[in-house]
């Protein structure tokens, strides 16, 4: 995941995620955002990649809970159908902090 704030405290944008099948296993990934702040936390809906080994999906697109999001974080899950069978999450990211007003 790729995130740039902008110093907006309220949304992630630009947001890029992208997620690669590599196992010739059976099941298929998906990826999601999760965040946290004072509008609770929020799942945003997975995107799964379901055709097969070496198939991907990545886009570009723009998270905004409702809130101040304080942390962020992405979930990389093992599917089987639309059932999740275990995920592994990414190290938390916090907001960029803007020091422009001080002297």
């Amino acid at each position: 995941m790729q995130a740039a704030r902008r110093l907006n405290p309220y949304k992630l944008d630009p947001l890029y995620l992208y997620v690669k099948d590599k196992d010739a296993d059976g099941h298929s990934v998906g990826v999601r955002l999760i965040t946290t702040g004072d509008a609770g936390t929020h799942y945003f809906p997975i995107h799964r990649v379901s055709t097969g080994a070496g198939t991907a999906w990545g886009a570009t697109s723009y998270a905004n809970p409702g809130g101040w999001i304080s942390t962020a974080r992405i979930e990389l899950c093992q599917m089987e159908g639309s059932t999740i069978l275990k995920c592994v999450s990414s190290g938390i990211m916090y907001p960029a902090f803007d020091d422009s007003s001080s002297s």
